[in-house]
């Protein structure tokens, strides 16, 4: 499991200067507009998109049927690209919480909770995306992705404009942390039981 986790890493070494621009563009660009919102975007795109570009380069050199000759599970090489998106995230709200330093912003607890709500978003693309991915491949696989990356904000544009969601009461905002973390953690061991399901019925 971990020498397919360092696989996928050195394979994607390359992309971390793409990231890191990406990363150092949309900072700059959130701090010139005073807008968080805008690095949030960078980090979830960034969150997501290395699990499929990891699978893509997987797929460009046929390694799924050259691993499947050696003594490795095909749930371990399922579970490694999970295991990669969730390191992305990690290391990408990381970032995020050193931007805000710089910034120098204080760490309190609205900012802890805007980040867990960072966090389960990305885990909740993840979720959805990667069993797409694993039955259609990266090709199909990322179109589909920003057609469904469009979606949420096309419902919380139509939501502002027709207050068709009443705001939440008080108690249900004090207990959507559990909520949220519950609900994260139920997908993501879903997802993989999915892709899982996807993978062991693919031939290569």
């Amino acid at each position: 499991m971990v020498g397919l986790i360092i696989k996928d890493m050195m394979n994607l070494k390359k992309q971390i200067l793409i990231y890191v621009f990406f990363i150092i563009f949309y900072g700059i660009f959130s701090f010139a507009n005073g807008n968080d919102q805008l690095f949030w975007f960078a980090i979830i795109i960034i969150g997501i998109m290395t699990p499929i570009t990891s699978i893509a380069f997987d797929e460009r050199v046929k390694w799924d049927k050259f691993a499947l000759t050696m003594p490795i599970k095909r749930k371990d090489l399922v579970l490694s690209k999970y295991i990669l998106s969730y390191m992305t995230v990690l290391l990408s709200i990381l970032v995020y919480l050193i931007y805000l330093l710089v910034l120098g912003r204080t760490i309190d607890q609205k900012l802890l909770f805007t980040t867990g709500g960072i966090v389960a978003i990305c885990i909740l693309y993840q979720s959805i995306f990667l069993p797409i991915i694993f039955k259609f491949g990266t090709e199909k696989g990322r179109i589909i992705f920003f057609i469904g990356c469009a979606v949420p904000y096309i419902l919380v544009y139509l939501t502002n404009k027709t207050n068709f969601l009443k705001a939440p009461s008080q108690e249900l905002i004090d207990f959507l942390p559990v909520i949220v973390s519950v609900g994260t953690v139920i997908i993501s061991i879903l997802s993989i039981m999915i892709s899982n399901k996807i993978y062991n019925k693919k031939d290569f």
